[in-house]
């Protein structure tokens, strides 16, 4: 598996993987595709947080609002930085 993101931890990197993998159930994206947005959007966040212990809650959140939005538009693929104004 390569991250773009490198985890904190393996415990860290187990727990980011499972909501990637819970993501990309739920929404019928596949799990590269939810990694990618996924890593993006948490090194994002991880820049001006000061609680890391938010992080994947806050950045799950993020990417299922993202992978909605884009359904909404049908057709488009990601391109998070189209998305991403945080």
């Amino acid at each position: 598996m390569d991250n773009i993101f490198s985890y904190d931890s393996n415990t860290g990197e187990r727990l980011h993987s499972n909501d990637i993998e819970v993501i990309a159930m739920d929404m019928g994206v596949p799990a590269d595709e939810v990694r990618r947005l996924y890593n993006f959007v948490l090194k994002r966040f991880r820049r001006g947080a000061r609680i890391m212990d938010f992080l994947p809650i806050l950045a799950s959140r993020r990417v299922k609002h993202l992978l909605y939005a884009r359904m909404r538009k049908k057709g488009r693929g990601i391109v998070a930085s189209e998305y991403l104004e945080v």
